[in-house]
């Protein structure tokens, strides 16, 4: 019983098992220990870049002891910002070195003006 088990098992596989046929080449699995392709990072590059900004401020000025806290009104900023850059680099087996510059603008402005008592407002600030 046991024979006739073994053998309609390996009758089974027989179809499973790859022919070896003398005039195909082989396959062979793909080396996983080779290097990979090296990129050269060498040359020179160039580029720009463009946004805006914008952002607020409020003055706020605590005295220790003193029961208020004097706030100034709200500033209000915002701009465009910008600039370029270019650089070149140079390989040498592992080794990336460079020189690079850059150039760098912002147009954000913002302004209020504080003159006498009206610049400041008292508030009552928590005690803790």
């Amino acid at each position: 019983m046991l024979q006739r088990a073994v053998l309609i098992s390996l009758t089974l596989l027989f179809p499973v098992v790859s022919a070896l046929a003398a005039d195909l080449p082989r396959r062979h699995s793909p080396d996983l220990f080779s290097p990979a392709p090296v990129t050269s990072w060498s040359g020179f590059y160039a580029g720009a870049q463009v946004g805006y900004a914008w952002g607020g401020d409020q003055t706020r000025i605590n005295v220790p002891g003193f029961p208020f806290t004097f706030s100034g009104p709200d500033h209000d900023v915002s701009g465009a910002v910008g600039g370029a850059h270019a650089g070149y680099n140079f390989q040498t087996g592992l080794a990336v070195f460079g020189v690079e510059g850059d150039l760098e603008l912002a147009g954000i402005e913002g302004n209020a003006r504080l003159s006498g008592a009206v610049a400041f407002r008292a508030t009552a600030s928590p005690r803790a």
